[in-house]
């Protein structure tokens, strides 16, 4: 039935990450078999597949069998020096596995602030964690933000940080 559904159109696979190996699947053994195969099913009828990187390439190449031709998901970049600021930004999903805990430990060793633009299943931990740590006068979170705004926040940033998996 999903074979004959797709083969009414041209379908192209964009591979943001390796989607079956996040950590918000983790025992979660159904979920991940329905999407595992999901997967599969649409990567076997479509025309391209992309994916973010290099490694996420070869991974998913040497998984499926299919080319993966990679599409940096890079920002333009646009350097503006004199509105620079000494901090660091981290945009993103708030997820586990990426990395956001041991970044807001690090603060606590870094002489400049932390801008935390964006949300997710484990933002409330990490709100906890640097008040625990005594942060909250180093690290800061904006929630969700538009495009533009976001733009701007990062754009005044010494480095900013969008993860990927």
């Amino acid at each position: 039935m999903v074979t004959s559904f797709l083969a009414k159109f041209e379908l192209y696979y964009d591979a943001h990450e390796i989607f079956t190996e996040v950590p918000e699947l983790e025992g979660k053994f159904i979920k991940k078999r329905i999407w595992a195969w999901v997967e599969k099913k649409g990567m076997r009828k479509a025309k391209k597949l992309y994916t973010v990187n290099e490694s996420v390439a070869v991974f998913l190449q040497e998984k499926y069998g299919r080319k993966f031709d990679v599409i940096m998901n890079v920002p333009e970049l646009k350097y503006q020096k004199e509105t620079n600021e000494n901090r660091l930004t981290q945009q993103g999903a708030l997820n586990k596995g990426r990395g956001l805990k041991e970044l807001i430990k690090a603060m606590g060793k870094i002489d400049m602030p932390l801008k935390i633009a964006g949300s997710g299943d484990i933002e409330n931990e990490l709100k906890t964690l640097v008040a625990d740590l005594n942060l909250t006068d180093k690290v800061t979170f904006f929630g969700k933000l538009l495009p533009k705004d976001l733009e701007q926040i990062t754009q005044r940033s010494i480095l900013g940080s969008k993860f990927i998996r």
